[in-house]
């Protein structure tokens, strides 16, 4: 990971609970730069958030709202947030139960307009 991914994750993975974020092409679901934890199979995670992002920019698009720039979604044991950001790339952070999700949404937009 360069220097400069690496200074736009540390904010992020300083958040209690963060457990690991990382930078995906939005156009093919390739992962740029990752810091997850091990059980953490990045290759297909990045796949799966590059499609749900298009399939969600449909909705949006539709809803004649454009493209989406902050998706949250709580799940039983936690929390992923994906953000947008310029050139194409996404900025995914995974979060576990008891995460500040607040603190932790307003890093990741933050940290998303810092790419590219």
């Amino acid at each position: 990971m360069t220097d400069d991914l690496a200074a736009v994750f540390e904010p992020i993975l300083q958040i209690r609970g963060v457990r690991g974020a990382m930078i995906v092409s939005a156009a093919d679901g390739v992962v740029v730069a990752a810091s997850l934890m091990e059980d953490v199979d990045g290759d297909a995670f990045a796949a799966l958030t590059a499609s749900l992002v298009g399939r969600l920019g449909s909705l949006t698009d539709l809803a004649g709202q454009g493209a989406p720039r902050c998706v949250q979604l709580h799940a039983e044991h936690g929390a992923v947030f994906l953000a947008t950001g310029p050139a194409d790339l996404l900025l995914v952070v995974l979060a576990g139960a008891g995460t500040p999700v607040g603190l932790a949404r307003l890093q990741v937009i933050q940290a998303a307009g810092q790419l590219g």
